[in-house]
Parts: C-alpha cells; sequence; structure tokens
C-alpha cells in the first residue's frame, strides 16, 4: 500500500509499506532500504526518511515515510 499526501509546506508525504521474507535480517533490511532513500535525489534530507519495522497477520514488513518536493 502507497499513501500520497501533500502538507502545507509545500511537500509530498509518501507513506508505504515493503513485506519482508519472515527469515530476514530485520537489521540488514532496514539497512537497506535507508541506503536506497537516502541515496535518491528526490528523497529529502531534511525531515529525514522514516522506517519502521511492522507485522502484518504473520508477515514481517517495514512501514517507511519519506518527503519529497511537490
Amino acid at each position: 500500500m502507497v499513501i500520497f499526501s501533500t502538507i502545507p509546506e509545500g511537500l509530498i508525504s509518501v507513506d508505504c509499506s515493503v513485506d519482508i521474507s519472515y527469515g530476514a535480517d530485520i537489521a540488514k533490511a532496514k539497512e537497506v532500504l535507508m541506503a536506497v532513500l537516502q541515496s535518491d535525489k528526490n528523497v529529502l534530507k531534511d525531515p529525514m526518511p522514516f522506517t519502521a519495522p511492522t507485522l502484518r497477520g504473520n508477515q514481517k514488513a517495514f512501514c517507511f515515510r519519506l518527503f519529497s518536493h511537490n
């Protein structure tokens, strides 16, 4: 699921979740996800992208939020 929102400061907030294999290393998954987000020139450094592990039923997932210019 991906949710796009425009916030008053003229920024776009993007909320998304990504499934992770049940046996996957959560720390490594977060490291890779943050590296991808931080290397994208369209993703703002401030406010910084946010990631959090979560569960959807029995499935591991990461929710993340990033910001970009409108």
